[in-house]
């Protein structure tokens, strides 16, 4: 399984083309094509954002996923094969990410239960 194969199930299952796709995320359809067929993978900052577009969690991109080649590039407007490959393990990016997500989760909490307490005391 790869980034990419997950992209494409997520989009098909939503039944988005990859032109919608590229109306929905503002980049080209070469990036979209790019991305399924693992020559790029999205850049970090693009990753929220197409999870929120096929309305998935963020870490169902990275399900069953053993590495991932980031590419960097040097145009602004979206990814190409321009730039350097950064080869990662997938399941230390997965790790990293599930305690990321706990530990955003858990302060948010934290803080929701901070409200809930104020709340009560208003409603005194």
């Amino acid at each position: 399984m790869t980034i990419g194969s997950n992209i494409k199930k997520w989009r098909e299952e939503r039944r988005f083309s990859q032109g919608e796709l590229v109306q929905l995320l503002d980049v080209s359809q070469a990036v979209i094509s790019s991305w399924e067929s693992d020559h790029t993978s999205p850049k970090s900052s693009q990753i929220p954002e197409l999870a929120n577009v096929l309305g998935i969690e963020i870490l169902d991109l990275f399900k069953g996923v053993e590495s991932i080649n980031y590419v960097q590039n040097t145009d602004n407007k979206d990814s190409s094969v321009n730039g350097f490959e950064i080869h990662v393990d997938a399941k230390s990016l997965y790790d990293d990410l599930v305690k990321t997500l706990k530990g955003f989760n858990q302060k948010l909490m934290e803080e929701n239960q901070h409200l809930i307490e104020e709340l009560k005391k208003l409603k005194k």
